[in-house]
Formats: structure tokens, C-alpha cells, sequence
């Protein structure tokens, strides 16, 4: 691929070759790409040395290109394929056998490892290398002489072997080491489980078990080894122990060695059976449990699972077999069972797992026995006592295997695969049936009878409910005692000898039942008396024997129930307690009203039949009732009138045969447009014996009222869902096009400050824009408090401006008008434009980090509602942040005109530790706000684009630039001058401490050094040379850590007999240096002047205009230059 960008008119790349353009560029096109293809396979192609053979090479292609024009050409993706893509060589036999026996390591299981190496000199290429052999030695298995192992019996295999030369296939020049017999679960050798091993096969002839000695035996009597030359025939006979566990398909291998330690077994038998080839597992079979009456094993009797009391006695018979093995059974005490009787969860019907309805039961007991001939077992377990476990507990009867394998053998391999179904139930049943109650029909409905007052006049029916947890027996007696008819000594007592039996049935294991006792007679009871008394108590017992419970016994303090019968007396009104909290005349619909009086009855409250409220007056019965039968506690009423149930409560006075009455009620909102509107007269009456009292308040005149439904939306709560959240007031809202709103209704009564509750979903709120009809809300829900939660989603399309007025309307179900609030809604989708005045911010000084003036403004459609504009920054090193640098400011508004917000302030930015600043730290800075709808700011200085302005480093920031020593040939005692020049890089005027220190830290002196802001200073320093040879000393900038070390070497002896010469030298060098000297010095002290001060000027240049730092990654979104 090229990539060509021309700089002139035209530009082109062709080949010098041929001379064909490969790429070129026009004045309309300067910047081209073009993927280029040589003409050739291999262009300009050469061998270099020692890359070329007699079949292939590998060659070095070349590309010649030319230039014409101005331009910068790239080159990338360059590919070469090569035509020839297999090379194929052929091995001898010999090289590979000589590699073989290199490589050999003498164990001949393994795999050969040969290293191959392969050199290229550039490139890759993949070495395959095959190689075939040929088998002569070979092992068979012959003959196996069960197709079953089972525990102790006894195995013979019969397997040959031979080793031959495959040249002269004879064997008689060979002869074989060993055999090893294998038995595995799987092909792999290494996972075998038993292996013998025959050895010294043409003399002593061993056979050893190696492995697996405790899973089998060897029969040496019955084991044959017969080898002539390299031929063998083994007879191995084996047994096994109740420790060999199962195997599906044994993998039968054999292998032979010879006596050079060849192997090239094993050869495997594999007889794949229908049946595990070992086995020795156990099972039970033919599980049996009877008690004295029952077979409880037979899941087939309609009574099972049998219900057993406590302490009952369970006779458990069992055999044992191996697993699936027909008529194959153990012999005796070869297996130890245990037989089990425990607590389990009842079974699910359904299918389900089995779990306990309440707090599980756990509790079993176990009973042990030997087993005995033909695998025959046979014991007798008792059921529980009945202060162990609770009655109604499934018990599960089973027998396990604990042991396998005879006495002091037992296997840890054999297990009990016994069948699931090999167990039985039974029901533990110590829990008598129950009557729950006995109730008598009265007119007005079924009551309690025991107590109960019966009018004269009608026969008595009674209703009985028995209940059994387990189950009930299928019939139980009834007796019965009527005082006129059975009293027939005439002493009002309840003799054992007077009373009546009848007999009722049920259907037998039900767990309840209710059963309707004959008819008594009200005149056999009463008499002519003016009351008397009729005595019940039933008696019956459950499956398991159990007598019922609670069904009383002979006697008024001991029976079931007694009914008296006598004749009917007044009920009485409490006008003075008569109430209905009514609110200024009206009935709020949702809110919840009460009605409340009292009653007088000698019979009882229960006595009545009904008592009836209509909210509506005496003449509407049909619509807003409530009928309450205090017998029963049973309330009905119109569903459609009354939001919620209404709650009756009746309380009797102590002492009193006097009962205090509260109806509680919500008028549903929906009942109010399908009345008039008018004002309603409600109505009480009460019933008795199917008739109306007419106690005189079927017409409450004084409790008038009608329904009030002047409610008003209180307030409105917006929830933004998606985008950016903006602000609303209470009356206004601002959005982006297609916003999502929530808006939360809250509804109270006009003028009455009670919220509104009970609305339901027939209830709807409607959306209108610019009071133009419509529907725009959405998700629309009302919950019992009367808040309502409707979505509106902000269109555009919904008006021509961005500013449209919202109506939220409330209907009935019948589409009625209850209540409507407006909202204005701004929909602003342009974001807020930020500018930013840049005068004071291009350089920001480091020692005026506290004081950096902020000129912004924020333009946008309309006016903020909350004018703040937040500062943050951070300072950085090398592209990462300097930790505890960041920061953040409010700047409020200074001024705000109809499309304009500006911002006048200052900012602080100085970290809290300013060590962590240096010369290279950097700053970045951004601007953030919102507008109304929750738009971010655009524009230069924002998140997206921040302000980079360049961090000038103001310090004092002394540096030793040179050392130079001026004496010439030093000498012992002479004084020594040297010239030390340290230069201001910093734009701060300062004074630095500069010592002179010798090679032990003695101060030789010290000096204080001005400098101005870019300005060097050069500062001479004399000293007596101390010693000959080398001097070594330092210059430091104290505080500054700067030091240089200096060294002056060979000083030399002082001479006196030259003295005199020397000092007329001396002279005459002065006298020159200082008249031919001392201009020269002049202007070469000068010219270094002009010359650092020129170095120093283009550094501070080149500084200045130096790139701006990078930004952190995270705020880069393209690549930019300052």
C-alpha cells in the first residue's frame, strides 16, 4: 500500500524499470493511495549464497522505484507469497535408525524423543517426519472361563505367547524374560486394579501377585506355566475376594518380555456383557412386614398405609441376593441387616419431593439380624411410644444391608443396591378424632348450639363436624336427652339411663366430615313449660381405635351442647346513641364514615336475624345496603357503592344485656354519577325471626346529607426519567424534546384540606395541549391514597412553539369533569453556549495560582432559573494527575440580560500542598452548568474542550554553570584563584549561599550571591595551596542542592634557588600581562558576557513558545496544537 501526498504540482512514483507510473497525483487530487502489485512473481530477482540448491532456492526479490515531483510517499501492509509452498525429502532407513538408537533412553513404553532443529534465515516453515515399523512379538488371551465374577469364586484365563525373528520367523533363537497378566476398569494400564506377574518361566516358573493381592487369591495348584524356546502357554486360576468391587467390562491385557526387555503388548480382551462382568453387590428381595391383622406391605388394600397405635408389635421378612443375579443368594452370615423404622415427611401426591407440612419429626430405631440360609432373614420391631413422636407421623418401615461379606471379612467395596421400592408406611395414629362443633339451623342460619336460645314452635335441627387428622371410623352414635319427653323422673337431671342413642354414618377415612343429626322435637324439649332443655353428646372411634374426643358425656356440665327452648322477648333502640359523622351535611366518596347506636335484647344479640343499612333511605334498598347478621359475623353489601368492604363491630356492654353497633363505610366515587343529585335520607331496620321489628328508625331525617365531589389537584411532582434533569417550578417545566416525565397527583377536597383516596382505574387523567383536545399521557396509575401517576413525553410535534401550556384533567368513569391543573412547558434542545475571555488566562503564573480572574458568559434561549457556573480544574505531570491538585468553585452571576448570563469573579486554584507543583506541572481547566432543561455547556473551556493555559514557573532558581581555576603551575604555599560563574535560569530576583569547602567538609569560605531574573554572576576565590600533589575541594549552593567538585593536580615543591629569577620573570610576565593582557581580557570577559546572555535569551524565547502540555486522555477528543 502507498500513500502518496504531493507538495507541488504533480507528483508520481514509476517503476524504474519499465518506466510505468505506479502512482501519481493531480492539483485536484495531492493525496492518493494505491495498492501496488509487481508484474512479476519475483521482480529483479537474485540467489544470495548458500540459498540455492540443485531442486529449490530462495530468492531475494527487488523493487525499483523512481521519483518525480515534491512529495512524501509512506509504504506499509508489504507482502510476499511465495509460489513453491511443500518441499518434500526422503530419509534412509539408516539415517532414521541411527537417529532411533541416539535418541534411545532404553525403556521401551516410551516415546522417542528426537530433537530436530530447523534454521531459516527468514521466514517460517512446519516439519512433519513419518516413519513406519513392523510387530514380532506377539500376545494372545484365549480363553476366559466365566462370564461372571462373583465374590469367591474361582477364574481361569489361558493365554500364550511368542517371540520370533520377522526375518526367518522362528522363535528358537529368542526367549521370553516374563508375562504379566492385567486386569483393568479401562484401556489404560495405568488405571489397573490387579496384575500377576510369571517369571523364571523356564525354570522355577514364579507366579506373584504385584498388585491387587486383596482383591484376589491365587490357586497355585490350578496354575500352569509351559515355555519351549520363544513360545509360552500360561494357566492362570484365580479367586476373588468380597473387596472386588464392581466392573462393568473387565479389560482382560497380557504382555511378555523378552530377555533384551522388549514389549509390544499388551494384547487387551474386551467381552463387552449385558451384566457387570464383577459383581458383588447385595440387594433385598421379597421385603414383607405383617402385624397382627394386616399384610402392611400391600400398597394394594384400600386401607393402606394402615394406621398402627403405639407399642403395636411388626413382624419384617427379607432375602438376599446378589444384584441381579437370579436365584443367586448369599449364604449364612455372609451379610448383616438392619431393619429400620423411622420418622419420614408424608408423601406428595402430586408427584412432588416429599416435605413436612410443619416442624419435621426426626426419629428412628433399628433392629439387627444375621441373615441366614438361602440369604432368608426374618425379625419383629415395635411401633414408638406415644410420647416419642406426634400422632399423624408417617413411618416408613425398611431393611439395609450393613454388612457384606462373612465375619471379620467385610467389604468396604460391596454395597447394598436394594430397590427403593423394597419398604412400606404405615400411619402412627395416637391422636383420637375430634368433634369440631355441633350447630343448630336456625332461621336466620346455621349457630353454635350449645347455649343457644330456640324460639317455640319449630322442631330443632343440628348439624355435627367431626374431624380425624388420620382418618375417621364409619359410623358414630348420637344420644340425646329432651327434658319434657326423657326426664322421666321428673328431677331435672341428666341420668346416663334417660338419654336416647341413634346412629349416623360417614364414609370411612375421611378426614371430616358433617353430619346432619335426626330432627328433634321443640314440644318433647319444652313441653308445656315455657322452656326447656334438649342434651347432646356423640360418641365413635377412629381406624387405628382411637375414641372420639370432645364429644361430652352424660350430664349437663359433661355433654356436647344444650339447647334451650323458650319463647321470643322484645328488642329495644338506643335513640340516644344513635350517630352518623357526617361532614357539613355530605358524605365524602373514598373517605370513611361511621354509624353508630345500641341495641337491648333479652334473647341476645345473636338472636337477630339481620340488621339493615341503607345509606340511601328506606326506598332504595336495592343500591348502597348493608346487612350484617350478628349470628354468623357475616356482612354483605353493594360492591358498587362501597369501595371497600364495610367493617361492622358490635361490643356488649358488661354487665348489661346491651350491645353497642358500629357500621364503617367508603362510598365508592364511581356510585355518584349513577345517582341524582339530591339530597338522601338513610335508614336502619332490624330483623327477627325473618320479620322486621319496625323499632322506628327506617327514616333518619336528622342525618340528611348528599355526596360531596369538589376535589382539586393540591400538587403536582415531576420526575424526569430520561436525559438530562431540568428545573420546574411549581407552575413550570422545562425539557428537551421527547423528555420522559413522571408526574405524581396529589387530590384533596375542596376547602376541606382531606385528601382524596379510593380512586380506581375507571377513573382517567387526560393531557391537552393548548387547550386542544387530547390524550398525551401515558402509563396512567391510581393507587388507594388517591395519588395518581400518569407519563407524559415531551414532542415537539405536540405544538408550533416550544412554549405550549399543559392541562392535566381528571374524569370520572362517566367521563364527568372532578379536577384540572395547568402547567407551561419550555422545551429547549439547544445547549447552553459557553465564552470564556481568555486575556488573563493564556499564561497563569505559579505565584498567582490564588487570584486568577474569571470573565464568562452563558448564552442561551432564555434566562437561568439558577445562574451558576462551577470551576474545576487539576494540575498534571507527564499526561498523569497530580494527586490532591484537583479542585472546584461556585461562581454566581453578575448580571443577566433576556439571552445572557456573565460571570465576574476570581478563583483559587493553589493545591493545598504546593511542593507537589514543579516547573513541568500542567494545568487543565473547564467550565460546567446548566441550562433549564439540563443541557451541559458547549463550547471552548467546557468538559469536552478544556482551557490549557501554560504554567509559568516564577522562582529563583540559581545554577553553577562553570568552575574555573586560573593559576598556572601551582606550587606549595602559592595562593590559588579560581573562577566560579552561577547563572538565574528563574524569573525571581534572588540571593544564594555558596560555600567552598575542602575533601573533609571544612568551610574554606563563604560567600552571598545576588542575581537578578536571567542574569549570571562570576565570583573569584583565593586560597593558599595547603599541600602538594592533587587538592580536591567542593563548590555547593547551599539550599539548593548543587555541588561541583573540583581538582587541581600536581602542585609542586617551592624552589628558593630560582627565587630571584623567578621574581624578575615574574615581573616582566606582569608588566606584560598587564599592558598587552589586560585588554585582551577585557573584551574576552565581555564577549562571554554578550555570549551567555544571547544562549540564555533564545532558551527563555524557545520556552515561551514551547508546545502546550498534553491534556489527560480522558478529555482529548481529537488531536490539537496551541
Amino acid at each position: 500500500m502507498i500513500n502518496l501526498v504531493s507538495h507541488s504540482a504533480t507528483s508520481s512514483l514509476f517503476d524504474s524499470t519499465t518506466t510505468n507510473v505506479v502512482i501519481a497525483s493531480t492539483n485536484e487530487l495531492p493525496v492518493v493511495y494505491s495498492r501496488v502489485v509487481s508484474p512479476e512473481v519475483c521482480p529483479n530477482f537474485t540467489f544470495p549464497n548458500g540459498l540455492v540448491s540443485d531442486d529449490y532456492g530462495i530468492a531475494s526479490c527487488t523493487i525499483n522505484l523512481s521519483v518525480s515531483g515534491n512529495m512524501t510517499a509512506r509504504f506499509s501492509n508489504l507482502q510476499s507469497i511465495s509460489p513453491v509452498q511443500k518441499v518434500e525429502l526422503e530419509m534412509g532407513h539408516s539415517m532414521l535408525n541411527e537417529i532411533k538408537n541416539n535418541s534411545y533412553q532404553g525403556n521401551d513404553r516410551e516415546l522417542l524423543h528426537i530433537p530436530m532443529t530447523v534454521e531459516t534465515v527468514s521466514g517460517s516453515i512446519n516439519v512433519n517426519m513419518t516413519t513406519t515399523s513392523y510387530l514380532h512379538q506377539i500376545d494372545t488371551i484365549n480363553n476366559i472361563s466365566r462370564d461372571r465374577w462373583l465374590p469367591e469364586q474361582i477364574m481361569s484365563i489361558n493365554t500364550s505367547h511368542i517371540r520370533f525373528d520377522p526375518v526367518t520367523m522362528s522363535e528358537q533363537s529368542h526367549l521370553l524374560e516374563k508375562v504379566k497378566l492385567i486386569l483393568s476398569p479401562n484401556p489404560n494400564t495405568q488405571n489397573s486394579i490387579i496384575e500377576i506377574e510369571a517369571s523364571n518361566l523356564y525354570s522355577s516358573k514364579d507366579v506373584l501377585i504385584t498388585k491387587g493381592s486383596n482383591l484376589i487369591q491365587l490357586e497355585e495348584e490350578s496354575t500352569s506355566v509351559n515355555c519351549i524356546a520363544g513360545f509360552c502357554q500360561i494357566q492362570w486360576t484365580i479367586s476373588s475376594t468380597w473387596q472386588l468391587d464392581d466392573i462393568d467390562d473387565i479389560h482382560w491385557m497380557v504382555v511378555s518380555q523378552d530377555t533384551s526387555g522388549l514389549e509390544t503388548g499388551p494384547d487387551l480382551l474386551i467381552r463387552q456383557t449385558a451384566f457387570n462382568e464383577v459383581e458383588n453387590d447385595l440387594e433385598i428381595i421379597q421385603f414383607e412386614a405383617f402385624d397382627n391383622e394386616n399384610a402392611l406391605h400391600d400398597w394394594t388394600d384400600a386401607d393402606w398405609p394402615f394406621h398402627i397405635q403405639s407399642n403395636e408389635s411388626i413382624t419384617v421378612n427379607g432375602q438376599v441376593r446378589f444384584q441381579g443375579v437370579s436365584n443367586t443368594f448369599i449364604l449364612p452370615d455372609q451379610a448383616r441387616i438392619e431393619v429400620k423404622l423411622q420418622a419420614v415427611p408424608p408423601k406428595n401426591i402430586s408427584g412432588g419431593q416429599d416435605v413436612w407440612p410443619e416442624e419435621s419429626v426426626n426419629w428412628s430405631d433399628s433392629w439387627f439380624i444375621e441373615v441366614g440360609t438361602n440369604g432368608y432373614f426374618s425379625t419383629v420391631i415395635n411401633t414408638p411410644d406415644s410420647l416419642i413422636i406426634p400422632s399423624n407421623t408417617s413411618l416408613e418401615i425398611s431393611a439395609h444391608i450393613v454388612r457384606t461379606g462373612p465375619l471379620g471379612q467385610q467389604s468396604n467395596t460391596s454395597n447394598d443396591m436394594t430397590a427403593i421400592y423394597q419398604k412400606t408406611r404405615i400411619l402412627f395414629d395416637i391422636q383420637s378424632p375430634e368433634v369440631l362443633s355441633l350447630d343448630v339451623l336456625d332461621p336466620g342460619g346455621q349457630v353454635p348450639a350449645d347455649e343457644h336460645v330456640w324460639i317455640s314452635g319449630q322442631d330443632i335441627p343440628l348439624r355435627a363436624t367431626i374431624s380425624d387428622v388420620e382418618g375417621l371410623s364409619p359410623s358414630i352414635t348420637v344420644w340425646s336427652w329432651s327434658e319434657s319427653k326423657d326426664d322421666l323422673n321428673g328431677d331435672g337431671v341428666m341420668d346416663l339411663e334417660e338419654y336416647v342413642s341413634t346412629t349416623a354414618t360417614v364414609n370411612t377415612g375421611s378426614k371430616s366430615a358433617i353430619v346432619d343429626l335426626p330432627i328433634f322435637s321443640w314440644f318433647d324439649v319444652r313441653g308445656s313449660k315455657e322452656s326447656g332443655r334438649l342434651s347432646i353428646f356423640i360418641e365413635s372411634q377412629d381406624l387405628a381405635g382411637n375414641l372420639l374426643s370432645g364429644g361430652g358425656s352424660f350430664g349437663q356440665d359433661h355433654d356436647l351442647a344444650t339447647l334451650i327452648v323458650q319463647n321470643q322477648y322484645t328488642t329495644f333502640f338506643d335513640f340516644d346513641t344513635l350517630d352518623l359523622d357526617l361532614i357539613e351535611q355530605q358524605i365524602l366518596p373514598g373517605v370513611e364514615h361511621k354509624l353508630q347506636f345500641s341495641l337491648t335484647d333479652a334473647n341476645g344479640i345473636d338472636s337477630l336475624d339481620e340488621i339493615q343499612f341503607a345509606i340511601l333511605g328506606r326506598d332504595v334498598q336495592e343500591q348502597c345496603f348493608i346487612h350484617h347478621s350478628p349470628r354468623f359475623s357475616n356482612t354483605q353489601y353493594d360492591n358498587d357503592c362501597f369501595a371497600v368492604k364495610p367493617e361492622v363491630v358490635i361490643n356488649q356492654q358488661e354487665g348489661f344485656l346491651v350491645w353497642d353497633i358500629e357500621f364503617n363505610f367508603r362510598v365508592s366515587w364511581q356510585i355518584i354519577e349513577s345517582l341524582p343529585q339530591q339530597d338522601w335520607i338513610p335508614s336502619i331496620k332490624i330483623f327477627d325471626e325473618g320479620q322486621d321489628l319496625y323499632l322506628g328508625v327506617s327514616l333518619l331525617t336528622m342525618f340528611e346529607w348528599n355526596f360531596n365531589q369538589d376535589i382539586e389537584i393540591s400538587q403536582v411532582e415531576i420526575i424526569e426519567q430520561s436525559g438530562p434533569i431540568g428545573s420546574n417550578t411549581g407552575q413550570e417545566i422545562w425539557l428537551q424534546s421527547n423528555d420522559i416525565i413522571g408526574m405524581n397527583l396529589y387530590l384533596e377536597f375542596i376547602n376541606l384540606s382531606i385528601p382524596v383516596q379510593y380512586l380506581n382505574d375507571n377513573f382517567s387523567i387526560t393531557g391537552v395541549i393548548n387547550n386542544q383536545t387530547s390524550n398525551l399521557l401515558e402509563n396512567t396509575t391510581i393507587n388507594e391514597q388517591g395519588l395518581i401517576n400518569v407519563e407524559f413525553t415531551a414532542k415537539p410535534s405536540y405544538a408550533e412553539s416550544a412554549n405550549f401550556s399543559l392541562e392535566l384533567r381528571l374524569f370520572s368513569p362517566q367521563l364527568q369533569p372532578l379536577a384540572s391543573r395547568t402547567l407551561q412547558v419550555y422545551l429547549d434542545d439547544s445547549p447552553p453556549i459557553f465564552s470564556l475571555s481568555l486575556q488573563d488566562l493564556l499564561k497563569v503564573d505559579s505565584n498567582r495560582l490564588f487570584e486568577i480572574p474569571i470573565f464568562a458568559t452563558i448564552s442561551d434561549d432564555l434566562p437561568l432559573n439558577e445562574p451558576r457556573l462551577e470551576v474545576n480544574w487539576f494540575f498534571s505531570e507527564n499526561g498523569s494527575i497530580i494527586q490532591g491538585t484537583s479542585g472546584n468553585q461556585i461562581i454566581n452571576s453578575t448580571g443577566i440580560t433576556q439571552f445572557n448570563t456573565y460571570f465576574d469573579g476570581e478563583i483559587d486554584i493553589t493545591p493545598s500542598d504546593e511542593t507537589l507543583l514543579s516547573r513541568d506541572s500542567e494545568i487543565t481547566i473547564w467550565f460546567s452548568a446548566t441550562d433549564n432543561s439540563g443541557l451541559e455547556l458547549t463550547g471552548f473551556g467546557t468538559f469536552d474542550d478544556p482551557l490549557k493555559p501554560r504554567f509559568n514557573w516564577i522562582d529563583f532558581e540559581p545554577q553553577l554553570d562553570t568552575i574555573r581555576v586560573e593559576t598556572k603551575n601551582p606550587t606549595f604555599g602559592q595562593n590559588l584563584e579560581i573562577i566560579t560563574r552561577i547563572v538565574n535560569t528563574g524569573q525571581l530576583n534572588g540571593t544564594v549561599q555558596v560555600d567552598l569547602i575542602d575533601l573533609d567538609g571544612l568551610v574554606l569560605e563563604t560567600k552571598f550571591i545576588t542575581i537578578d531574573a536571567g542574569d549570571w554572576i562570576e565570583t573569584s576565590w583565593y586560597f593558599e595551596a595547603w599541600t602538594t600533589g592533587d587538592i580536591t575541594f567542593f563548590v555547593n549552593l547551599t539550599n539548593y542542592s548543587q555541588s561541583k567538585q573540583v581538582e587541581i593536580e600536581d602542585i609542586d615543591e617551592f624552589n628558593s634557588s630560582n627565587r630571584e629569577l623567578n621574581g624578575l620573570i615574574g615581573l616582566i610576565g606582569l608588566f606584560i600581562f598587564l599592558v598587552v593582557g589586560g585588554f585582551g581580557f577585557a573584551y574576552h570577559r565581555r564577549s562571554k558576557e554578550l555570549e551567555q546572555y544571547t544562549k540564555m535569551h533564545i532558551e527563555n524565547i524557545v520556552r515561551k513558545k514551547r508546545s502546550a502540555p498534553p491534556r489527560p486522555s480522558g478529555l482529548d477528543i481529537s488531536n490539537e496544537e496551541e
